[in-house]
């Protein structure tokens, strides 16, 4: 049950992470209007604000400004290339690669320094975040 569910919410995942790229690359303006609760409630960006601007200036291949709005976009984009693959391999062959790759990440990231690591990179973007005025 574990392992079903685990591929379920990946899909689903990178199904709407899909969409909501679409519905960015379509749309092209910006409305002004966020749907980040965290920005509402605080007017401050969260750690993830400029993540799909980010991921759209890569495909339109500015590397330096996606870099500059948002580097995590470079972890999306990397994950919307090549989770669908991974998944497809995996129902496929009617294997659990991911799921098993998943459970050794976990297990590393339990036992070492990676988490805080991590942590002060997410917090020094959202540093960034702030100071950029996002």
């Amino acid at each position: 049950m574990r392992k079903k569910r685990f591929y379920w919410i990946l899909t689903l995942l990178t199904v709407l992470g899909y969409f909501w790229l679409a519905f960015h690359f379509v749309k092209q303006e910006t409305t002004g209007v966020t749907l980040c609760v965290f920005k509402r409630l605080t007017t401050l960006p969260c750690p993830a604000c400029g993540s799909s601007r980010s991921v759209l200036l890569i495909t339109e291949g500015n590397y330096y400004e996606a870099l500059v709005m948002n580097p995590l976009g470079y972890f999306l984009t990397i994950g919307l290339l090549v989770l669908p693959f991974w998944l497809m391999y995996d129902f496929v062959n009617k294997q659990d690669s991911l799921f098993t790759a998943s459970e050794r990440l976990n297990k590393l990231f339990k036992h070492s320094l990676w988490p805080m690591f991590f942590t002060t990179l997410v917090i020094l973007n959202w540093i960034w975040n702030i100071h950029k005025g996002l």
